[in-house]
């Protein structure tokens, strides 16, 4: 069960195309079929592409399908990318302009909040979790996290500062460890078996030392087969509950974005 930790991407050989200009021969392969086609520069010297899906194509309704070209035309990365210097969304002008008539895509740089199903938040109340916070609070957060992940590396040290200042009051965080590969199932496992509070879990779990399967190992299991079975694509993921009320946030850009 191995993912690519930025959005939805998948590497993808392409044959080469024309001599001349190899990448354009790409991405008018690619594009035949969509609408509204626009490119803009991607990392690395790679160019973006994003264009609508006809909704036939996209099960009953269009979208919005965003890709990378590198220079030669040999390689395609499907997602979305992100600049972590600025905290945006590389080329989020252009793909909003594209896809602002469906209203599909978040504001630039900021994670899109969805509804949560009872039956969600029923399956997380039985997850293996490491909680911080107060042992009771008016909010709870259910936290999918990957030790490999940078964003949620990124997350867990953004939120425990602000638990340790203070600054997320009544509120308790079930931090969610799974494992998209062997070496973060152990990782994920070492944290949840280190002894102390959950703070020092989590300082196990994303110290990026090695560690073989233990006790817990078959606990990160269940939890990687519930992030399966919920249909989530990428770390961190956050269920946010208060109350009656609740939301879902795939990515991780600031603490506002977990307010309810």
């Amino acid at each position: 069960m191995r993912r690519i930790l930025t959005s939805l991407a998948l590497c993808l050989p392409i044959a080469a195309g024309a001599a001349e200009s190899p990448a354009k021969a790409t991405i008018e392969l690619l594009t035949r079929g969509l609408s509204n086609v626009k490119t803009f520069e991607g990392p690395a010297g790679m160019t973006g592409v994003v264009g609508m899906a006809p909704a036939k194509a996209a099960g009953g309704k269009a979208q919005p399908v965003t890709f990378f070209v590198d220079q030669t035309g040999t390689a395609v990365i499907y997602g979305i990318a992100f600049n972590t210097k600025t905290q945006r969304m590389i080329g989020a002008e252009t793909i909003v302009t594209v896809a602002q008539s469906i209203g599909e895509l978040p504001a630039p740089g900021r994670p899109a909040a969805q509804s949560v199903a009872p039956q969600e938040l029923a399956a997380l109340k039985n997850a293996s979790a490491i909680e911080t916070g107060p042992a009771q609070g008016s909010t709870i957060i259910y936290a999918f996290i990957e030790p490999n992940c940078i964003y949620c590396q990124r997350a867990w040290r953004e939120i425990t500062a602000a638990q340790k200042a203070s600054r997320l009051p009544n509120t308790v965080v079930r931090w969610i460890p799974i494992g998209f590969e062997q070496s973060g199932v152990g990782r994920a496992s070492a944290g949840m078996a280190t002894s102390g509070d959950g703070f020092a879990k989590l300082d196990r779990l994303f110290d990026g030392t090695p560690a073989a399967p233990n006790d817990f190992t078959q606990k990160v299991m269940a939890n990687s087969a519930l992030y399966e079975s919920l249909g989530l694509q990428g770390t961190p993921t956050f269920f946010v509950v208060k109350g009656n009320a609740s939301k879902k946030v795939q990515g991780w850009l600031d603490l506002a974005s977990l307010s309810l």
